[in-house]
């Protein structure tokens, strides 16, 4: 905090240690851009007090070039693990979350995964054009990372599919997650195309959106589990798909017809 105050003893106790020779202390605050990282002190004796200009500017050469290579660095995961379109974990992105729930997975812990594929994307792209088909692609992105905010991840797996992960949640917590997912995407897209396009403009129900669900549960302590279940998600999903669309299904390992 810029407003905090502190003893300079606490920062460097040895300050107020005797020694055999005098020395001579500069506290210098370590920032990049706007952030602040810390502070550094250089110490030199009283004869060599002339030389710490030269000293202090090659360190500070030395902190601010590495710095920026931790930022771009930083810029360049950010690029590998994001979708560019929708701002959305990727593949890579979503492998990287799956992992770390399989390293940070207690016994017992909980796993639900959601495939959710839009209905009728395709249709808006080749009746109003793909920058319109863009945007509603990506308020729908934005719609569904609102209603999982903190409970998962979300990535666009490609196309105008979407993952969704959500540690700790039962099925039911699952099915309610998709259930708001499926009525903001049906009650809130299709009045928002009707108002890009034009208020005369009826959109005729089969170029409505919608979308499809699939969901399986695993325990997360396993990356083949989460793997299964992935497939599992997937394969409700094409179900889903392949008898009418625009429903919500969740693997049972008992059905027979899949």
């Amino acid at each position: 905090s810029s407003n905090e105050i502190f003893e300079t003893k606490k920062m460097l106790p040895q300050i107020h240690e005797d020694r055999e020779e005098a020395s001579v202390f500069y506290f210098v605050p370590v920032h990049f851009i706007s952030d602040s990282l810390g502070y550094f002190v250089l110490q030199c004796s009283l004869d060599q007090e002339h030389k710490i200009n030269h000293v202090f500017r090659n360190w500070m050469r030395y902190v601010n070039n590495a710095l920026k290579m931790i930022a771009v660095q930083n810029k360049l995961r950010i690029f590998s693990e994001r979708d560019a379109m929708t701002g959305l974990y990727n593949r890579r992105g979503m492998k990287v979350q799956l992992d770390k729930m399989c390293d940070n997975a207690r016994q017992g812990d909980y796993l639900m995964v959601c495939v959710v594929d839009m209905d009728g994307l395709k249709k808006i792209n080749d009746t109003y054009g793909h920058l319109l088909g863009d945007t509603v692609l990506q308020k729908v992105a934005k719609e569904i990372n609102t209603v999982v905010a903190e409970k998962g991840f979300v990535g666009r797996y490609g196309g105008d599919e979407f993952i969704l992960l959500l540690p700790d949640k039962q099925v039911e917590e699952g099915v309610k997650i998709g259930e708001q997912i499926y009525k903001e995407i049906a009650d809130g897209f299709c009045k928002e195309i009707e108002e890009r396009v034009g208020h005369e403009v009826v959109i005729p129900k089969e170029k409505k959106l919608s979308c499809s669900i699939g969901i399986a549960a695993c325990e997360a302590g396993s990356k083949e589990r989460l793997i299964r279940a992935l497939s599992q998600a997937d394969q409700v999903l094409y179900h889903v798909k392949k008898h009418g669309k625009g429903r919500m299904m969740v693997y049972n390992s008992t059905d027979k017809d899949m």
